[in-house]
């Protein structure tokens, strides 16, 4: 599923023909829109444990991602909420760490306003 709206359709296929979604099936369903965003943030993995959201940038120092309007959005959303963010750096990995984290649904939220996150907010 790539698209808001095949996520719905699917969403709307489970119900006619099961019912009503359990909350722990919508976690599920979360998680395809959480790695639909981050991809379209140019994240390449993403991590949610211990109440925090560990967000893996791509290794390759040189990538155009890191000129990219995707980045930019990426680091003014942790320019806005410092207190929660941080950079890390190991070796040749890059990641963001985001605090506070606990469920799919925060990080759905999370990264649906890094992208809405523009210079002038």
């Amino acid at each position: 599923m790539e698209t808001e709206t095949e996520i719905m359709d699917f969403m709307n296929r489970l119900e006619d023909r099961f019912g009503k979604i359990p909350p722990q099936g919508r976690e599920l369903i979360r998680i395809v829109r959480l790695r639909r965003l981050a991809k379209s943030l140019g994240i390449e993995k993403i991590v949610l444990k211990n109440e925090q959201m560990i967000l893996n940038l791509i290794s390759d120092a040189e990538s155009p991602y890191y000129n990219s309007p995707a980045f930019d959005k990426l680091l003014w959303f942790v320019q806005i909420h410092a207190r929660q963010c941080r950079l890390r750096e190991t070796g040749n990995k890059r990641s963001v760490l985001i605090h506070n984290i606990y469920t799919v649904e925060e990080a759905v939220a999370t990264l649906e306003e890094m992208l809405e996150t523009t210079m002038t907010n």
